[in-house]
């Protein structure tokens, strides 16, 4: 019973060490607005996870945006100016509220 506990202790503690030794991922949400830019720093790579336009309170998956599947340092992610999908996201509304692009993304180390 007492080394059943030990062990699972033991598998825990591992478990936890590793985790914490892993370099972890860090996802990020940019936003850019139609017709914009974002650019890459330096010393990141990024890769594009999902992309979502909101025109005012309503966001939805968009594949208008033909976008690379990574990006390296200075490389440039721009967003179109027009979209047909933010168009059913605003839902015939006579808003005035820009067209938003949320770019989900993982910063990993710049590829050297």
């Amino acid at each position: 019973m007492i080394l059943t506990i030990y062990n699972s202790l033991l598998l825990c503690l591992l478990t936890c060490a590793t985790a914490c030794a892993m370099p972890k991922d860090s996802v990020r949400t940019k936003t850019i607005m139609g017709a914009g830019c974002l650019t890459v720093p330096s010393n990141e790579t990024w890769q594009i996870k999902r992309v979502l336009v909101s025109y005012g309170t309503y966001n939805m998956l968009t594949q208008c945006m033909a976008l690379k599947q990574t990006y390296t340092a200075n490389e440039q992610i721009c967003s179109p100016v027009y979209c047909a999908d933010a168009d059913l996201v605003k839902n015939n509304k006579k808003e005035e509220d820009s067209v938003m692009y949320y770019i989900e993304l993982v910063i990993l180390p710049a590829i050297k």
